[in-house]
């Protein structure tokens, strides 16, 4: 074994992977994590984009080091068996459970004059039968996407996350239009992610 491979199986084992590595398992995570989404890729795609941005602004490894760790969190719980790397020091960060593309039918959207403001909710995610899936939060129910808006992979997916995610807390981020209820804006992405 070369110099090279002995300093790189001490840094791994003393929970220090070089950072060329770790930045090969954020592509990795993130090619699983497109695959997962199917056709809500392009959310990811996006969320990807402001995260390079975030580590591009690091002035120094550690920053960088921990970015690529944070991001690796974020995107564990949407990995396939096969590409996981169960021996990494994950920090605890809201994991990405889900990401629902913009609505294709424009009858799904909210009118074109509809304002709408970026917004972060944090609650139960849940399906009470009556319409669609919401996000209660102190009382309050967010409704995220209907039954109407439902096909793909989302239309499999979500009754998955709201058994699986019962006493978990979840975070929908997006844009919300105020109505009654307030709902996200299915013109723009919305994120899913489960709190640690």
């Amino acid at each position: 074994m070369g110099i090279a491979a002995l300093l790189l199986a001490a840094a791994a084992t003393a929970g220090e992977i070089p950072l060329p590595e770790l930045e090969v398992w954020v592509n990795r995570y993130v090619a699983g994590a497109s695959a997962a989404l199917r056709e809500n890729a392009s959310c990811l795609r996006e969320d990807q984009e402001r995260w390079a941005r975030t580590r591009d602004a690091c002035g120094d490894e550690d920053c960088r080091r921990n970015a690529a760790l944070d991001r690796l969190a974020e995107l564990h719980a949407l990995q396939p068996g096969i590409n996981l790397k169960r021996e990494l020091p994950l920090p605890p960060r809201p994991a990405l459970v889900w990401a629902i593309a913009p609505a294709a039918d424009p009858e799904l959207r909210p009118r074109a004059n509809a304002k709408s403001k970026p917004r972060r909710v944090e609650g139960r995610f849940i399906y009470p039968g009556d319409g669609g899936y919401f996000l209660e939060s102190a009382g309050e129910r967010y409704f995220v996407i209907g039954e109407l808006g439902l096909d793909g992979t989302d239309a499999m997916i979500l009754p998955t996350i709201v058994k699986v995610n019962a006493d978990a807390r979840i975070a929908a981020s997006g844009r919300m239009v105020e109505a009654k209820p307030p709902l996200f804006d299915r013109r723009y992405c919305i994120l899913l992610h489960r709190l640690p």
